[in-house]
């Protein structure tokens, strides 16, 4: 009974230490899962989108949404490479594109023929 007793006590501190590494394990998880939505976007490679993007990179969307815009309107209207859309043509509320984008550099964007890619004033805001 003596021996009995020693067995159920060593159980018990195993079982113990079980639950103890068990719940040192789920406190690590959710405390990295929490600091990687706490930390902010550049040290994190699971958030895609970050409200601190460069200027240049932003500029850099608006021209792809730009180019895409111009290439649906060649598409739909049948127009070759060489037409030259207005915005009139490209931006509304039931157009291409809702606003016309703006550089975040302050830069102007040059929509250009359907066969070139739009470009924006500031040096280095390139597609």
């Amino acid at each position: 009974m003596h021996e009995d007793d020693h067995d159920d006590g060593f159980k018990l501190r195993q079982r113990r230490r079980w639950h103890r590494a068990f719940l040192a394990s789920l406190i690590a998880v959710f405390g990295s899962a929490a600091l990687m939505v706490a930390l902010p976007c550049r040290f994190n490679p699971f958030m895609s989108r970050c409200g601190n993007a460069s200027p240049r990179n932003s500029c850099i969307a608006n021209l792809k949404q730009l180019d895409g815009a111009k290439q649906t309107w060649a598409l739909e209207n049948k127009k070759t490479g060489e037409a030259v859309p207005r915005a009139a043509d490209l931006f509304g509320p039931t157009l291409y594109l809702r606003e016309k984008p703006s550089c975040p550099s302050g830069g102007a964007y040059l929509l250009g023929r359907v066969s070139r890619k739009p470009r924006c004033t500031v040096p280095g805001h390139t597609l």
